[in-house]
């Protein structure tokens, strides 16, 4: 289940002030044509994981289209996964919180991959 950001102006907002969360870094992946130089990717996304209520908030910084989400918890087995579209701003989503090593991948409608690894301990 994903929630968008707006719901989150009717409902209880389920992030407590105590919870700093851990910011998840973003990387596009790896260009084929390496031999260009080119300037820093924009990353269109930013995520951030609250372990007390678990769930990855993730902002979208310009609209991008549809967006699959993967959430995958290498320890556990856990898989995640959603298609939500950008121009909503942002969504929220809850998972097990279990211990481990996680990865959140996302794929753009045009194929561009976005990947980001954290860890819960």
């Amino acid at each position: 289940m994903i929630f968008c950001f707006g719901m989150m102006l009717y409902a209880e907002n389920p992030i407590s002030k105590h919870d700093k969360g851990i910011d998840i870094p973003i990387s596009g992946a790896c260009p084929i044509d390496t031999t260009r130089r080119r300037s820093p990717e924009l990353i269109p996304m930013r995520a951030v994981c609250y372990t007390e209520v678990p769930i990855v908030v993730i902002s979208f910084v310009r609209n991008i289209g549809e967006v699959e989400i993967e959430l995958f918890n290498y320890s556990s087995g856990e898989f995640v996964s959603d298609i939500v579209s950008s121009k909503d701003g942002g969504i929220m989503i809850p998972f097990s919180g279990t211990v481990g090593h996680y990865r959140i991948l996302f794929t753009t409608d045009n194929g561009r991959d976005y990947i980001g690894e954290f860890d819960i301990e």
